[in-house]
């Protein structure tokens, strides 16, 4: 996106590259080089005293702004990762507006959360609009905002050479903001949308804009989705019977650049398939069992019936923003749950899911799609640094989803995800920290929420009835076939009650 990286953000085994003159991120994709945020930590992995201050600063000045809590959540969050950029001197900080943020969420579902940190680096601006280069009148700046609803969106800026201050690239055009508060020589802005939205993002929204009918299927779920369906009410729900689970038939299709570097294989994935059942079983181990969080047994688990590895480098590196390249692989008719990973994303999301009461049961559209960065081993396996997805729970996510779970944060404090046992949440976490977003206790440790994997731990009762209603409603062929008796897995004495009421 045009943002130059300075010598101070690149590392040794970049020396070669990283000269006096800094390389655009165009110019290391021209060189072949293989990148990632994760990988522009400071040497030693450690801030500068300076840059801790203006990270402390910052936070302590949001504390008590409602409508940036949001921005200060993942100010935190990026300062606490080793990663972060350095930050000095004095000057202007842009963040988004907490509707800035929605907006985001509806275009970018489960986004990848390590370029947080090139948003914050774009953000922070010693020059204050002071620079040649700046084109937006006052109370302004360029960036980026997409309305939930494509007439409402702002002209593309014809004028493809406007920029403002530290080249933050182009965008959708200026931007209102307001100043919002002020620490020692910083003065931090509200703005309406995004200032320096990492380039994975900035192109993933605009190509799913592009798509007129997933603009409109957008704006037609943003309406839709809190209407109720069969499941809603879950205090209505009916136990689960104690004497049956759902031993689900999952397929895995696993998209390649190239099949010979592939980075997944088939032990990877029954891996991945036992971790789930773990967390569907309630079984993921905690540091202290007395004090675990709320997780229950689903009665949920899912047998790996069919795998394939196919050579598709488009599906590969762009299924995300155009979801047609990972739906023509699935073949299959109704009877299977089926994730399709890309192993070499471009868009900077994490997994996505369809809804099993937004497509009939057999549609290709019906698939859970997953970044191979969330897959279960593959950081250990190739060495990354980042090992925070590492341990498989985005499957356990995203797969939530495609059986009929929404997020914790849904509809934010209004208590949108249609569970009466998970506390109401504002905005997702990415942190293992309770911001009382709702003014009660946010369900960091529950699989519906962005949490890290070491933080995500269950189910509640509530989520598990939601699911079996969702699966045999609306998914009643996947349902039929996974149906069995528990038998001994029945705790000793346990009612046997039949599927009733609303299942």
């Amino acid at each position: 996106m045009g943002r130059r990286l300075t010598v101070r953000a690149c590392l040794s085994l970049w020396a070669a590259a990283c000269a006096a003159e800094a390389l655009t991120w165009e110019e290391f994709d021209e060189l072949g080089i293989q990148y990632s945020l994760v990988q522009l930590s400071l040497q030693g992995g450690s801030l500068t005293e300076e840059s801790t201050a203006i990270y402390e600063a910052v936070a302590a000045a949001l504390r008590n702004n409602d409508t940036l809590s949001h921005s200060r959540h993942i100010w935190k969050f990026v300062a606490s990762q080793p990663y972060a950029p350095a930050l000095s001197g004095n000057g202007c900080l842009y963040l988004p507006s907490n509707q800035a943020w929605r907006s985001f969420y509806e275009w970018v579902e489960h986004p990848y959360a390590p370029l947080f940190a090139e948003m914050i680096d774009n953000a922070w601006d010693p020059n204050c609009g002071k620079s040649e280069f700046a084109a937006c009148p006052e109370g302004h700046v360029e960036g980026n905002h997409w309305s939930l609803f494509a007439d409402e969106a702002p002209p593309l800026d014809s004028k493809s050479s406007m920029r403002v201050p530290q080249s933050f690239g182009q965008g959708y055009g200026c931007i209102a903001t307001r100043h919002a508060s002020t620490t020692g020589n910083i003065r931090i802005f509200e703005a309406e949308g995004h200032v320096g939205l990492p380039s994975k993002w900035m192109q993933h929204v605009n190509i799913a804009r592009e798509d007129r009918s997933r603009a409109l299927r957008n704006q037609r779920l943003q309406h839709s989705r809190l209407a109720q369906d069969s499941c809603s009410v879950s205090a209505e729900l009916p136990a689960v019977p104690a004497d049956k689970k759902l031993v689900i038939p999952t397929r895995f299709i696993i998209c390649c650049v190239n099949r010979s570097n592939c980075h997944i294989d088939e032990a990877m994935i029954q891996d991945q398939v036992a971790w789930m059942n773990k967390g569907y079983t309630g079984k993921e181990e905690w540091v202290s069992p007395e004090d675990a969080p709320p997780h229950v047994d689903t009665q949920i688990e899912f047998k790996l019936q069919e795998h394939k590895f196919v050579e598709d480098a488009e599906c590969a590196k762009h299924a995300f923003s155009n979801t047609s390249l990972a739906m023509r692989h699935n073949t299959d008719d109704a009877g299977l749950l089926t994730y399709v990973i890309m192993t070499d994303d471009q868009s900077g999301v994490l997994g996505l899911a369809e809804f099993p009461q937004d497509w009939h049961e057999s549609s290709r559209e019906l698939i859970v799609q997953i970044n191979s960065k969330a897959f279960r081993g593959w950081a250990r396996a190739t060495n990354f640094t980042d090992l925070t997805y590492d341990e498989g729970d985005t499957c356990i996510h995203e797969g939530g989803h495609s059986l009929g779970l929404f997020h914790t944060f849904e509809g934010g404090c209004d208590d949108g995800d249609k569970i009466s046992d998970t506390e109401p949440e504002a905005f997702p976490s990415y942190m293992c920290e309770d911001s009382r977003s709702c003014l009660s206790s946010d369900p960091i440790y529950n699989f519906m929420d962005y949490s890290p994997d070491s933080c995500m731990e269950g189910f509640t009762e509530m989520q598990k009835r939601r699911l079996w209603c969702m699966v045999k409603r609306y998914r009643p062929t996947l349902f039929k076939l996974a149906l069995q008796d528990r038998q001994s897995d029945a705790p000793l004495g346990s009612p046997a009650e039949g599927l009733r009421g609303k299942f």
